[in-house]
């Protein structure tokens, strides 16, 4: 670790000491412990949106299953439509008794197929929800960049016109120069 020399304003001094005192820690610590979590904000943000992309990875996953089972699940029942037709055909010729049958089983499948559309209707207004979902995690991610932005803005104010005026001013009376 190198060892450097600051010199400070009295009254920045006087700050730091404070601030120091009310964190119970030595000037120093302190000076450290500020430089050291410099980047905490970064890592707040990195971490933020590692999370955003998982999720969206996670709903890109979720979505994709979801069409493929629908996909797999209309096709089959396509094929079961197509079966059915087949053989109400080739009934068509037998006796009455199983062209009732068939007639049966086929309000059976349109059953199948209504629930399996208010299924994929629900699953529609999932994927709706998650996207909504999606977006509240982008405006919020967004509104904590800005203030992020904000924040980092005021550091940048506040240091640039504490540091460069008042630092001069300190080192300068710190080394009687």
């Amino acid at each position: 670790m190198d060892q450097i020399t600051l010199r400070l304003d009295e009254d920045v001094l006087a700050s730091v000491e404070e601030e120091a005192e009310e964190s119970d820690t030595t000037r120093t610590e302190f000076l450290r412990n500020v430089v050291e979590s410099r980047h905490e904000g970064k890592r707040i943000r990195d971490s933020y949106e590692e999370q955003l992309e998982s999720l969206q990875i996670e709903h890109g996953q979720k979505l994709s299953e979801l069409e493929a089972e629908h996909e797999q699940e209309v096709n089959r029942l396509e094929e079961k439509v197509h079966e059915l037709q087949a053989e109400h055909e080739q009934e068509m010729s037998e006796l009455e008794t199983e062209h009732e049958q068939e007639v049966s089983e086929l309000r059976d499948c349109i059953d199948t197929l209504r629930e399996d559309r208010e299924e994929k209707i629900r699953l529609e207004a999932r994927v709706d929800q998650l996207e909504r979902d999606l977006e509240r995690v982008r405006e919020e991610r967004d509104s904590a960049k800005a203030r992020y932005n904000e924040a980092q803005g005021k550091l940048k104010v506040r240091n640039s016109s504490d540091g460069q005026d008042d630092s001069r001013g300190l080192l300068a009376r710190l080394f009687g120069r």
